[in-house]
């Protein structure tokens, strides 16, 4: 099994495996923006997150209620995550916020 990076390489500039990091964080916060602008208020003020890997679509919730609503925007969903997203199995997840 390799050895784990040490931090101190991984913030080196220029790392490549740091600049695949960022890169992913940055399509997947576009991915949740998309989302939220494309189903709008209230629903959009509770996703907490969207994500996408390679067999499912996951939207993340702040609240039990709002992941059974959800479930009923899938079609809309998937639109606003763009191509591809139609054969990919769609989650939904709670995650509550924390507390202060």
């Amino acid at each position: 099994m390799p050895k784990p990076a040490k931090l101190k390489d991984l913030l080196q500039p220029g790392n490549r495996d740091l600049g695949r990091v960022l890169a992913r964080a940055a399509e997947l916060e576009a991915l949740t923006e998309k989302v939220q602008a494309a189903l709008g208020e209230p629903e959009s003020g509770h996703i907490v997150a969207v994500s996408t890997d390679q067999e499912s679509l996951t939207v993340t919730v702040d609240a039990a209620a709002w992941a059974a609503r959800l479930r009923f925007l899938e079609n809309e969903i998937r639109a606003a995550a763009g191509p591809g997203m139609a054969t990919k199995k769609l989650l939904v997840r709670v995650r509550p916020p924390a507390p202060p």
